[in-house]
């Protein structure tokens, strides 16, 4: 069981590394194509696949450990980006008040890539919150994939409808904390869940030709798609975009199970990574919405002579794992997000002396 959860960790790890780079923006086409046709559903199927529902669970006390592991964080990290353009605002000597009713609605709102015209025609500042949508979407689509598995009627059925029908609605009005997105996610999340009850991520599970083909079908539909934005559940090939999602996320798993056979140091590299990725997410977040790259990236390109591209991978990369070990170093904040994660014993002794010099 050691080593399945290892590989798992480390398709976590490589999915994580997939949303900052496609963040990054000026990317080549292909490369994005790459990215965005599997990395947010790769993370609602190993989510689903962490899905464990114990016989007459107690729905109250799962709904309140799902909020805590991930509504708790989607908070805490928005006040962080709060704080942060506060900051930048003051130092700007921009309008203090504006910034912070603009982060505070989009905060409450919750939506990744979509504010409806209404905040527009009414007046009121609004702005996307970014990539911990997938936070909000999670806590609902678990709660849904929970019914649905409860349920006497078939959940394969269930699920296919209930995206659906988050699908479907998107063109007519997008509700706040991406709703709809955790509508659209259960899928996603079903077959996560079924891969696990059928293990059919173990090496000798599926053939080698349906392996070769699966590698096939998720390249088409890199070529000819790589437009699946589940934040706004956009599907630019329909079906085929899932399949190929499906696919994808198969080959990054199998890649997994081969670097922890054969490149340990990238092993225990991704593994870790892949460990806290709900914690990168959260810092990513930050510093995306905080870091002022855009005057950053000029400077640094007259020194280093790179194209935009690397030098914006680079940067982000970077200040993305800075603020991930910050964060990681500060013990209150790393039980939220970091679950399961222990601080180094070095820093727990210095917290902990810090601590008691102040109490005496």
């Amino acid at each position: 069981m050691k080593s399945r959860l290892n590989y798992i960790d480390i398709a976590k790890g490589i999915g994580i590394l997939m949303v900052i780079v496609g963040h990054c923006g000026s990317l080549p086409s292909p490369i994005t194509k790459a990215i965005f046709s599997v990395h947010m559903p790769l993370f609602f199927i190993l989510s689903g696949y962490f899905y464990n529902p114990k016989p007459n669970m107690d729905k109250k006390i799962f709904i309140k450990k799902s909020a805590k592991s991930l509504l708790v964080p989607y908070a805490l990290t928005c006040v962080f980006v709060i704080a942060l353009r506060i900051i930048r605002t003051i130092i700007a000597k921009g309008d203090v008040f504006y910034t912070c009713k603009l982060w505070l609605f989009a905060s409450l709102y919750g939506s990744g890539t979509i504010v409806p015209d209404f905040f527009s025609e009414h007046g009121i500042p609004m702005r996307i919150i970014g990539a911990i949508w997938f936070l909000l979407a999670l806590f609902f689509g678990r709660i849904f994939l929970m019914y649905i598995l409860e349920s006497k009627i078939n959940p394969f059925f269930l699920a296919v409808v209930v995206s659906y029908i988050g699908y479907a609605t998107t063109d007519w009005f997008w509700l706040p904390f991406s709703f709809q997105a955790g509508l659209n996610c259960v899928i996603f999340l079903y077959i996560g869940y079924y891969i696990k009850t059928k293990d059919l991520f173990s090496p000798k599970a599926i053939a080698m030709p349906i392996k070769l083909l699966m590698a096939g079908t998720w390249l088409v539909c890199i070529i000819f798609g790589g437009a699946l934005y589940m934040v706004r559940n956009y599907y630019g090939n329909g079906v085929f975009d899932i399949i190929g999602a499906v696919c994808g996320t198969f080959i990054i798993v199998y890649i997994s199970q081969w670097i922890e056979k054969h490149i340990a140091f990238l092993c225990r590299l991704l593994s870790g990574i892949g460990r806290i990725s709900l914690g990168v997410m959260c810092a990513h977040l930050i510093t995306i919405n905080c870091w002022p790259q855009e005057r950053i990236a000029p400077l640094l390109q007259s020194v280093l002579s790179l194209p935009v591209w690397i030098i914006n991978v680079l940067c982000i990369l970077s200040i993305s794992f800075l603020v991930t070990f910050l964060l990681y170093l500060t013990p209150w904040i790393n039980n939220l997000f970091f679950p399961g994660a222990k601080i180094p014993m070095v820093y727990k002794e210095y917290f902990n002396r810090r601590k008691k010099n102040k109490s005496t």
